[in-house]
């Protein structure tokens, strides 16, 4: 099995509750109420998809700043971001309005992908030229497949009939891809098929439950996901750990953490965004 190696030196911390200046809507301060749904490094720069918009945080100068093209979206509850291979900016987010809108800065354009009669987008997950979006439809969820070419984005299928035995199909967290494996992962699981099978039959998917701890109310539900090579990344509670689809690996101990973990991205430059209690860290990793 690969060695995970991750070096716990926290660099940066973003509180939330301090902000001066934001650019969503007409705030000139950041609602303490807000909260972080999705991190993206833009350059230098983070973007920080809340259920309040999205604001451009500068690492540097510990500074927001007005995004006028940002500015310009429909819809305002953001629930995931990423951002696709031309670096185009997919915003999931909630009804009622838009679900997903696309921001080219360089096209200094948005695009809005249809009326999806769904309850909101929850994460994206990007292989080739295409494009999948994990949703959430009142107690159902399942993941919609999009063709996303430079001159062209359609709407190709949905996949949400799924084995009886997956569960938290009401919570997911995150769509990724590991190879050829399409991965859902929910509060209490992660669901898998492979890509180049029929994943409309419910025989095609896995769903296999995480590690269950003492303190049930808070440690036995996922949180947050993200891939890194082959590996899936999770955080349950205050626990940090891998799956590789055999063997469950813990990386950080719960007691680094005061606050449960409610977020996790993969920054640029080798480096690891969580969030945890109300602030952002980057925390610098080396994955051998």
């Amino acid at each position: 099995m690969k060695k995970q190696n991750i070096v716990k030196s926290l660099l940066v911390c973003v509180p939330l509750l301090s902000v001066l200046y934001g650019q969503v809507g007409t705030w000139d301060r950041f609602p303490a109420a807000t909260v972080v749904k999705g991190i993206l490094e833009d350059g230098s720069d983070l973007l920080l998809a809340t259920d309040g918009g999205v604001l451009r945080f500068d690492p540097g100068t510990l500074s927001y700043r007005r995004d006028d093209l940002l500015n310009q979206i429909s819809n305002l509850d953001i629930r995931s971001i990423t951002m696709d291979a031309y670096h185009r900016i997919w915003l999931g987010m909630a009804a009622p309005g838009d679900l997903i809108q696309i921001v080219d800065e360089q096209a200094e354009k948005i695009i809005s992908v249809g009326q999806l009669q769904l309850d909101a987008i929850i994460d994206f997950a990007a292989v080739g030229d295409s494009m999948f979006a994990a949703f959430q439809n009142g107690g159902d969820g399942g993941v919609i497949y999009l063709r996303n070419r430079p001159d062209d984005i359609q709407y190709l299928d949905i996949y949400e009939n799924f084995p009886a035995s997956a569960q938290g199909l009401d919570h997911l967290i995150s769509v990724e891809i590991i190879g050829s494996r399409l991965i859902l992962t929910s509060a209490e699981g992660i669901l898998w098929a492979n890509l180049h099978t029929n994943m409309k039959d419910p025989a095609n998917w896995r769903f296999v439950a995480p590690p269950q701890f003492i303190n049930t109310s808070t440690d036995n539900y996922i949180s947050a996901a993200f891939v890194s090579g082959q590996d899936l990344y999770l955080a349950q509670g205050r626990h940090f750990y891998t799956y590789d689809f055999s063997t469950y690996t813990e990386i950080l101990p719960a007691l680094v953490w005061n606050n449960n973990i409610t977020g996790l991205d993969p920054g640029l430059n080798d480096s690891l965004l969580v969030t945890a209690g109300g602030a952002v860290y980057r925390d610098r990793k080396s994955v051998v």
